[in-house]
């Protein structure tokens, strides 16, 4: 896989998105700090997963990325852990790999 200018615009509006905030189903981090700290996992988890697709990558690197991702949300309210899927499935929206759930 392999990034392209698509994926590049797609993936910078999704860093550039405010992230954690209430949402359907979703009451928000529960302050400020932690929804920072949270969107800045996120937001390193774009950027490393932009880097490996500037260099050429295969989908089970990304997943594995993806899954490391979720580890540092282990220890955060469940509820973060659960929307941090939403920002990883968006990232694999992106680039094509719906499938990114049964990799996980």
């Amino acid at each position: 896989m392999k990034l392209t200018p698509k994926y590049q615009a797609e993936i910078k509006a999704l860093k550039l998105e405010k992230k954690f905030l209430e949402a359907e189903y979703y009451p928000g981090a529960v302050d400020e700090e932690t929804r920072v700290r949270c969107e800045k996992r996120v937001n390193a988890f774009l950027d490393k997963c932009e880097a490996l697709l500037s260099r050429s990558t295969a989908a089970h690197v990304l997943y594995r990325a993806a899954e490391e991702l979720q580890e540092q949300f282990d220890e955060e309210n469940a509820e973060e852990a659960e929307q941090v899927g939403k920002y990883i499935g968006d990232f694999m929206h992106i680039v094509g790999l719906d499938d990114w759930m049964e990799h996980l």
